[in-house]
């Protein structure tokens, strides 16, 4: 194996690949160089990212850029030995990778502050470096001759390690946002396991069933077979020490997934999972909405207006759950039913004028009851249907 040093540049000058030597300072050292610094700092990127798509195309970039800097690094009897440069194919493919990883995040309208979390921040130093050997590079190209394609994937290089670094932020914030819903539930569900008796499930009239499930948050609520049950002694509006929290039995013999949730319920906790993830994606997207959830009967459960969200939104997001509710079918299906010669032809000018066929309203099923409606205003009609969608996926619902 050949020696680490070589001694050849002690007088202040390398060799390029041809043959050539220059100053160790020149530009063209510099250019190169910086890509070199530019692959080191994505390597220390590389090995936080847990996804392995992700990964396996950072790690690719690695050895793109070792190709790059060959090519910087050599003079043009160098350069006409090399093959597999870095081509428009190349830049293409960053350029899709690109396109994905923002459909996932959504268009980005303000400054994004870096430090969110560990893999996104060193992604972002990873981007500050390829800008400056782009920077470099560029200065190289105003006194020597350099391939455009070498600029431009340098330069799309950046914009994918910004992409990539967008996609680890929007995960880190939205696990937050059901970490802390989860919490908000547990804490509800042990306030009820500390409030059961503890003697045994056949003393109680108590089966494995009608514990609190555990799973997605949607699923850890408390099953509605639990009820009250109060001692003689316990008088109304009243709180003694002989109430107790106890599970009955349903009369009629059901199967034990019906024990778990005999009354599936639209209620606050999932209504507000729902509403914080419309509302995060949204933001995601630069977009700012009103939710509105209602119960099966349209009456509000909860309306969530976020920052700057137009305020016409307010009003036509509970309209479009009300009429979900009210007709339990999507709003935007309610078109062709409204207009002359429809099902319901006029129906909107009744109720006050709420019924709307504007999209963004959906009826909500849990476990194929019907429970209420959901509804976002304030985007573009594919946007409020989309982030309307998401919503009731996240408490693990559907709209029929």
């Amino acid at each position: 194996m050949p020696a680490v040093y070589t001694r050849t540049g002690d007088k202040g000058t390398t060799a390029l690949f041809g043959g050539s030597r220059v100053p160790k300072q020149s530009i063209r050292v510099s250019a190169y160089g910086s890509v070199d610094e530019a692959n080191a700092f994505i390597g220390a990127a590389k090995v936080q990212m847990a996804d392995d798509e992700l990964r396996d195309f950072v790690h690719h970039v690695g050895h793109r850029l070792f190709v790059l800097g060959s090519e910087l690094a050599s003079d043009s009897e160098g350069r006409a030995m090399l093959i597999g440069m870095v081509n428009d194919e190349d830049i293409t493919e960053m350029e899709a990778l690109i396109d994905k990883c923002m459909a996932f995040c959504g268009p980005q309208r303000a400054f994004v502050v870096p430090g969110t979390e560990a893999t996104s921040a060193a992604l972002h130093i990873a981007r500050t470096a390829v800008r400056r050997a782009e920077r470099m590079v560029l200065t190289l190209s105003e006194h020597e001759e350099v391939r455009p394609e070498a600029i431009k994937y340098l330069n799309r290089l950046s914009d994918a390690l910004y992409a990539i670094a967008r996609v680890y932020e929007v995960r880190f914030e939205l696990k937050q946002i059901e970490a802390q819903v989860r919490a908000k539930v547990a804490a509800g569900s042990t306030e009820l396991s500390d409030s059961t008796p503890t003697g045994s499930s056949e003393e109680e009239g108590m089966t494995t069933d009608n514990k609190v499930p555990s799973g997605p948050p949607w699923a850890v609520c408390p099953p509605p077979n639990w009820i009250h049950e109060y001692t003689p002694s316990t008088t109304v509006g009243s709180v003694e020490s002989g109430q107790k929290l106890v599970a009955k039995q349903p009369e009629s013999p059901v199967s034990s997934a019906t024990k778990r949730y005999l009354v599936p319920t639209l209620d606050l906790v999932r209504c507000r999972l729902a509403g914080d993830t419309a509302l995060r994606l949204a933001r995601a997207k630069g977009v700012r909405i009103t939710f509105a959830a209602v119960d099966q009967s349209g009456v509000p459960i909860m309306v969530q207006r976020d920052d700057d969200a137009p305020f016409v939104s307010v009003q036509m997001a509970q309209d479009k759950a009300y009429t979900a509710a009210s007709m339990r079918m999507p709003t935007r299906d309610l078109g062709p039913l409204l207009a002359d010669g429809g099902h319901f032809q006029g129906l909107h000018t009744s109720h006050g004028g709420r019924i709307t066929a504007i999209g963004g309203g959906m009826p909500v099923f849990i476990q194929g009851t019907f429970v209420g409606a959901m509804a976002v205003s304030g985007g573009a009609l594919d946007e409020d249907l989309e982030l309307v969608t998401k919503a009731l996926e996240a408490i693990g619902a559907t709209s029929s």
